[in-house]
């Protein structure tokens, strides 16, 4: 069983086009991150030269929640045209171990993000940090790429109807900075739009962060609880559009549509 989860964890790392060299492992995971939390960090405070506590807890996560979703969805899409997908649904073991140990890479690079983004922001913030809630940024930490990955299994599942798989990734990759609250609050959209923003993981991870910099804690573990929900939600909804697929394609007895 371990074995099933280190190997999958190494195929997942090797079909990530950016790990290929170190260079753009450095442009990828470390420039990349620094300078759109930078940008990010600019837009939310409305171009002030001392960004708010708040503002720089909300772009951290809210960061690492989109690297999270748009990291699954371009694995789903490079795994289409690999063959992996084929080979992971005709291999002998276990699929869920498979997928969770190509998801610990996706996650592990999320936190890492969180982290630099984190650190890039507290390095920019002219505000004293209150170590005491350290243990809970941690926390939204980990919640954020694992909230996230419900969401994005989502968008990779429906991918597959697109002749063009990434367009999903692409698009979420530009919406999700403006839908998730990172930049400004969900209230300033129409009702219909609020609707959808608030059924997205993200957009709870970037209030509760948000909650917890002002110290609103009711308010901050009610965020992080409905984060958590909303997820297993979308990570069902995800399950069932997977398995819907796999049973298509057993019963047309081809991988065309992969």
């Amino acid at each position: 069983m371990i074995s099933v989860f280190l190997n999958s964890a190494k195929i997942a790392r090797a079909c990530l086009p950016e790990a290929s060299t170190r260079l753009t492992i450095a442009v990828k995971f470390v420039i990349l991150p620094c300078l759109l939390t930078l940008f990010f960090l600019a837009l939310s405070s409305g171009g002030s030269a001392s960004p708010s506590l708040e503002s720089a807890f909300a772009v951290a996560l809210g960061v690492s929640s989109i690297v999270a979703a748009t990291s699954i969805v371009s694995l789903v899409a490079t795994d289409r045209f690999e063959g992996v997908t084929v080979f992971l649904l005709t291999a002998h073991g276990n699929l869920a171990l498979s997928w969770l140990g190509r998801y610990t890479v996706v996650a592990g690079i999320s936190s890492a993000t969180a982290l630099l983004g984190f650190a890039v922001s507290m390095a920019v913030t002219r505000v004293n940090f209150n170590w005491q809630s350290l243990p809970l940024i941690a926390l939204l930490i980990v919640i954020a790429p694992l909230s996230a990955a419900g969401f994005g299994a989502c968008l990779g599942s429906l991918s597959m109807w697109l002749k063009n798989s990434l367009t999903v990734s692409n698009v979420a990759e530009f919406a999700l900075p403006i839908m998730i609250g990172m930049i400004a609050p969900v209230s300033v959209f129409p009702a219909p739009l609020q609707a959808l923003c608030l059924a997205l993981p993200p957009t709870h991870i970037v209030a509760a962060g948000r909650h917890l910099a002002l110290a609103a804690m009711p308010e901050f573990w009610n965020e992080t609880a409905l984060a958590i929900a909303l997820g297993s939600g979308w990570f069902l909804a995800a399950l069932v559009l997977w398995k819907f697929f796999i049973r298509r394609t057993r019963v047309t007895g081809n991988f065309e549509v992969f």
